[in-house]
């Protein structure tokens, strides 16, 4: 069977780093950070977080990003020309859904939808579960985290979000319909399986990428071993790459993708944003806070996804980085081992903060957005590179040119890696 070729043609995104792509672009050229102090009045260890600052209808913030994110994916490949409709409640959403389709024109009876979520994000059931945990072991944490502070979604559960999509554009079309729980590389796997389907022919368009609301349950455990910025000030919270970092600042969000073959996307008579030349994953199964020094793991990823894109002269990778000190070094060694070349290095995490499930599809976003400007921005914070980190970082001030291909990492606690090829023609 002949392999179809791969196209982005849509994006969007919404979050505490930006509620447009747009907003989002603004803020990386800028160099603003969405990272802010917590609430003095938690009184809990955790002193930094990228939150959304948003009013959220009853349906939950999970479900609020991701809905926001896929009208701006859909507006952008040409595939949506209503105005943006919140759903209310649980009980509309029979109506929202004749609402939102009948303003969907184009879309083929073959798509999948994969999406990446967040496994600490499950609504009442996990919010009784940390009461629970509150209870029996971390009373030490000032009582209005219990009482006044919701710590989980109270609405939708992220693991029906694939299937409310579905119900969004309609329950007609015909294809996968998938939700992947698996950490840090949750939503750059939803893509790579997304990728893979429309390539051999199962499909002919994806919605993918994936969604994280910010979670203290995670936040804390972060902190219970010791892989959680102490940093008080937002400006040394993360700081990728830096001999100073301490560790990961959570963050939240959702990205959407719209992928199709080429055929597809011939007939639509509609340009790409960005061509997918491969996708490869490996697990080095490793401690499950950490990952190995060696690299081996993302050295395997890299490697093979490059080959399997024909070896190409790779201009740039947006790193995983999380200004973690183990995590960075991890990367660094992987990208040097991994004999692809010497392109520039950039991390975002330091705009963003880690937002975990969905960091995938915000590094392949951050990659479109930059390429439409040709404008790279440098990694924030970083003023005395690690020599564990010894890679060509952007420079202070950015870059401005054009590049051709981009390779995007996403690295998940416990051994699991992923890479991503996109090229620009």
């Amino acid at each position: 069977m002949e392999t179809s070729f791969v196209h982005i043609s849509g994006r969007g995104i919404h979050g505490s780093s930006g509620v447009s792509c747009t907003n989002f672009l603004d803020r990386l050229q800028k160099g603003v950070s969405s990272i802010k102090t917590n609430p003095p009045e938690l009184n809990i260890p955790i002193k930094t977080a990228s939150i959304l600052d948003e009013t959220i209808h009853p349906l939950g913030k999970v479900f609020h990003m991701i809905q926001m994110a896929l009208y701006e994916s859909l507006e952008s490949a040409g595939l949506w020309n209503g105005e943006p409709w919140k759903i209310k409640s649980t009980e509309n959403l029979e109506e929202a859904s004749s609402r939102f389709s009948a303003n969907i024109s184009g879309i083929p009876r073959k798509i999948g939808i994969f999406l990446g979520v967040s496994a600490n994000n499950t609504s009442n059931y996990g919010e009784r579960n940390y009461k629970k945990l509150y209870e029996s072991q971390l009373k030490q944490l000032n009582s209005k985290i219990q009482n006044n502070h919701t710590v989980f979604n109270e609405g939708i559960s992220p693991i029906c979000t694939a299937k409310l999509v579905r119900q969004l554009i309609g329950n007609s079309p015909i294809g996968p319909n998938v939700t992947i729980q698996n950490a840090d590389v949750s939503s750059m796997q939803a893509i790579g399986e997304a990728f893979k389907a429309i390539q051999c022919g199962e499909i002919d368009l994806a919605i993918t990428g994936g969604v994280q609301e910010y979670s203290l349950w995670t936040a804390l455990n972060l902190e219970k071993y010791n892989l959680h910025s102490h940093e008080n000030k937002v400006v040394d919270a993360c700081r990728p790459f830096d001999q100073r970092r301490q560790g990961i600042v959570l963050g939240e969000g959702s990205g959407i993708l719209i992928l199709e073959s080429d055929l597809n996307l011939e007939r639509r008579r509609r340009k790409a944003y960005g061509l997918i030349r491969s996708y490869a994953g490996s697990n080095h199964c490793h401690r499950l806070i950490n990952h190995p020094l060696s690299g081996i793991g993302l050295t395997r990823a890299i490697k093979k996804c490059w080959q399997m894109a024909s070896k190409p002269q790779i201009d740039l990778i947006i790193a995983n980085a999380v200004g973690s000190r183990n995590t960075d070094a991890s990367e660094c060694t992987a990208i040097i081992d991994s004999q692809i070349g010497n392109p520039w290095v950039q991390s975002i995490k330091s705009f963003t903060g880690h937002t975990m499930a969905s960091a995938g599809v915000y590094n392949v976003i951050a990659g479109l957005l930059q390429q439409e400007r040709k404008f790279f921005s440098h990694t924030l914070h970083l003023e005395s590179p690690d020599p564990h980190c010894d890679v060509k970082h952007i420079p202070h001030g950015g870059i401005q040119e054009r590049v051709n291909f981009i390779l995007l990492n996403a690295m998940g606690l416990g051994g699991n890696n992923a890479s991503l090829i996109i090229e620009f023609r």
